[in-house]
Formats: structure tokens, sequence, C-alpha cells
């Protein structure tokens, strides 16, 4: 019933999760400071379901 609804496409998991928020942590330093916000959704998602 989720599957076929598309609230499983919306979900982030936890993995998904740490790999965002490693990804802003590492942009973060590069700009100096303790993290770099994603803000916009699209890169979000490509963040996330990137290997």
């Amino acid at each position: 019933m989720l599957d076929s609804s598309g609230v499983l496409e919306t979900c982030v998991t936890n993995a998904q999760w740490k790999r965002l928020d490693a990804h802003e942590t590492e942009a973060g330093v590069e700009a100096g400071k303790p993290r770099e916000k994603v803000t916009d959704i699209d890169r979000m998602l490509s963040i996330i379901r990137s290997e």
C-alpha cells in the first residue's frame, strides 16, 4: 500500500540523511564554517541518492 501511494519515494532513510549530513559538513569545512546547508530539494535528492 505505501509503495503504490508514492510515500516510500519521499522517505529519507537514516543512511541517506547521514550522506547528506556528511556532504554538508564537508562543504562547510571548505567554506570555513561548521556546515554549508543544501536548500535545493533536487540537489538534496541527488546527494542522498548517489552512492
